[in-house]
């Protein structure tokens, strides 16, 4: 990869978005702006507040209007048909991912930088010093290559006509992204990933917080040690550009039909990333109101407690059954790419090491993951009575085939015809747990004293397993193996399925 190899798709994308006129309308509108802002300033505005609005300004423009000039990038070639000519050019993948990053939102940076000047006026004025200007300046930068990064990803994926919901999606996950936060009461001790940090940077002066459990400002808990926040926005938006790059540029000459977003090893690489994050910045500590005297002179004072072994094992469950869930999506294989495992691999393809796709990779992460929570727990909080090694081991078990279970289901129902077979397995999926759940609660509310609902919870909602404790593994743990058991016989049956389906394949392409 050279840089003479980049400049050809963004000096294309540049023609296209940096027309002499609208270049010539957006000088003006930023000059008139910028002199009227300065201007307004004096009076009521304060240099504080001019220099608040036109950071946050930059940073919407940049990141929103860049983010949908990438969407645009790839899903305009679609639409016009010219894709396909840009797979067969001499640029190598990471080139053209590259050109297209940097090309594609160019008019936004373009913006931002006509409306830098006026910026570094309110700045100087705010008395904000220069290496906390440069500081912001990197914050925006680092955060909008990684949502642009992103972009081009969803405008990869996406197909035709579809890219209103291609939007939506960038602004969803935007809109998240700026009320993530820091909570005394919360999991992670990391004040979110907000891209308007960026423009709250001169006021986050590290100065130890006033309130107990409260973090110095600007500052996360990285494995107990507290750490710039800014530092950690631009590691984490370095390594999630880096992951989403290498999704477009594996991807973006390939035929869409054989698309994968990343790799067996990549997908579970990625996983072990995010997990990685939750443990670097769990928070093992959490604040509390205590109750203190009684009756007129009962009030509440607040306390800093361990967290308890069983409330941090579930919320390590829960986050692990979300990122697996996703991981176990990613890895499902469509009939166009089994195809082309069977014209590979031959008779292997339709082996039973096949037939239980993707289970090899969730057993072993689910299981790694687990071991991992477990020693952290035994060696951060030192668990109280009632909490077992062999407790805990169960519940990664039981999530782990429970996952498995699914994930074979979907990829035997994406291996049948049709056109939307995905996503019809997806609406049994969530029929069957809506059906099973509204029984389970028949059951709780108007069954009779010889139906016991504690035992019918590990058959009929495995989700239950979030509120296990020690008392209810004490009374019903024959109840939760035999439902483990069912869980792992209901596994092997859609992975026979899904092998006369793999079968099936390979004889119509021998015929």
């Amino acid at each position: 990869m050279t840089f003479a190899g980049i400049l050809p798709e963004a000096a294309r994308n540049a023609r296209i978005e940096l027309r002499p006129k609208r270049v010539l309308a957006s000088v003006v509108i930023c000059a008139v702006a910028s002199f009227t802002a300065y201007v307004y300033y004096r009076h009521p505005l304060s240099p504080r507040e001019l220099l608040d609005f036109f950071l946050y300004s930059q940073i919407t423009l940049l990141i929103l209007g860049g983010g949908i000039y990438c969407l645009q990038s790839i899903h305009r070639e679609k639409e016009l048909n010219t894709f396909d000519y840009q797979r067969i050019t001499r640029l190598t993948p990471l080139e053209l991912t590259l050109g297209k990053l940097f090309g594609a939102p160019c008019f936004a940076y373009f913006v931002v930088l006509c409306l830098a000047p006026i910026t570094i006026v309110a700045a100087y004025l705010s008395g904000v010093p220069v290496l906390t200007g440069l500081e912001i300046y990197l914050l925006l930068l680092t955060g909008a290559i990684a949502w642009h990064a992103l972009a081009l990803l969803i405008s990869l994926m996406a197909g035709r006509g579809t890219f209103a919901g291609g939007i939506i999606l960038l602004l969803i996950l935007f809109w998240m992204s700026c009320l993530s936060g820091w909570d005394s009461g919360g999991m992670l001790a990391l004040q979110g990933f907000s891209p308007y940090f960026a423009a709250q940077l001169p006021i986050a002066v590290a100065q130890p917080g006033h309130a107990l459990g409260e973090l110095p400002a600007g500052r996360d808990l990285l494995f107990g040690a507290a750490v710039p926040h800014g530092l950690v926005l631009v590691v984490l938006w370095m390594s999630l550009t880096a992951w989403f790059l290498l999704a477009v540029a594996r991807n973006i000459k390939r035929d869409p039909s054989v698309y994968e977003i990343y790799s067996p090893l990549q997908a579970f690489a990625f996983v072990l990333y995010l997990h990685l994050i939750v443990f670097a910045f769990y928070q093992w500590t959490r604040v509390y109101p205590l109750p203190v005297g009684s009756g007129s002179s009962l009030h509440y004072d607040l306390r800093e407690f361990a967290v308890a072994s069983m409330q941090a094992e579930h919320e390590f469950l829960g986050v692990s059954f979300l990122f697996f869930a996703v991981f176990a999506l990613v890895l499902l294989r469509n009939r166009e790419r089994v195809r082309h495992r069977i014209l590979k691999l031959g008779h292997g393809a339709v082996s039973w090491w096949s037939a239980v796709w993707p289970a090899p990779y969730l057993l072993g992460g689910i299981v790694a993951e687990g071991l991992v929570m477990v020693a952290l727990i035994r060696h951060k909080l030192h668990p109280e009575t009632g909490w077992s090694f062999g407790m805990a081991f169960f519940e990664v078990c039981f999530l782990a085939a429970w996952i498995v279970r699914d994930a074979i289901y979907l990829q035997w129902m994406r291996l049948r015809r049709g056109r939307r077979s995905l996503i019809g397995g997806l609406l049994y999926l969530i029929v069957f747990y809506v059906c099973t759940s509204a029984l389970w609660a028949t059951f709780a509310v108007h069954g009779s004293e010889s139906v016991n609902t504690a035992r019918l919870a590990p058959y009929l909602v495995p989700w239950a397993i979030f509120g296990f404790d020690f008392h209810g593994w004490v009374a019903s743990a024959k109840m939760w193996i035999g439902a483990l058991a069912v869980l792992g016989s209901e596994a092997l049956v859609f992975a026979a399925l899904q092998r006369a389906q793999l079968k099936r394949l390979r004889d119509s392409m021998t015929v």
